[in-house]
């Protein structure tokens, strides 16, 4: 079982292989026309900025947290803090990338029908209990940190 560290690490990158898969829809000039200026192109800018660089700094939190406090962050509740964010920020932004072709523009407030609407409300339901539990994730990982910095984690000896 690999550390909390390289997981979130390996995470990041399978975040930066989402983007390149997407690109290769941008890439595609009549794909392109079609979606452009909607928020299924925006929504990958949000990934590549944030998520792979929270991924990246979950890495190098639980990387650096035994050079920084001389004890180690408890390994299980790292792993599942990684594999329930990985998780469900991957299930949460697919689900995005379905819905958002809807020809939503981020200039204006397109007219849509109740029909529509109600078409994808079990979805963002869905995404906004996904996301309710994502946070609650990352207050395990303010627990973690906070719990063994204080009292529970393993002392590791500081070498020069």
């Amino acid at each position: 079982m690999s550390t909390p560290a390289i997981l979130f690490g390996i995470g990041s990158v399978s975040w930066l292989i989402a983007i390149g898969v997407w690109y290769v829809f941008v890439g595609n000039y009549g794909l392109d026309i079609q979606l452009h200026d909607i928020y299924f192109v925006i929504g990958a800018k949000y990934i590549l900025i944030r998520l792979a660089a929270f991924f990246a700094l979950f890495s190098g939190i639980y990387y650096w947290f035994p050079k920084l406090f001389g004890r180690t962050p408890n390994k299980m509740m790292g792993t599942i803090h990684f594999w329930i964010s990985i998780t469900l920020t991957h299930l949460i932004f697919w689900l995005y990338w379905y819905i958002l072709p809807l020809k939503m523009s981020q200039g204006y407030k397109p007219y849509l029908t109740r029909a529509s609407v109600d078409r994808f409300e079990f979805y963002s339901r869905f995404v906004t209990m996904a996301l309710s539990v994502l946070l609650l994730t990352q207050l395990l990982f303010l627990f973690n940190l906070i719990y063994s910095a204080i009292r529970k984690g393993k002392e590791v000896e500081l070498g020069s």
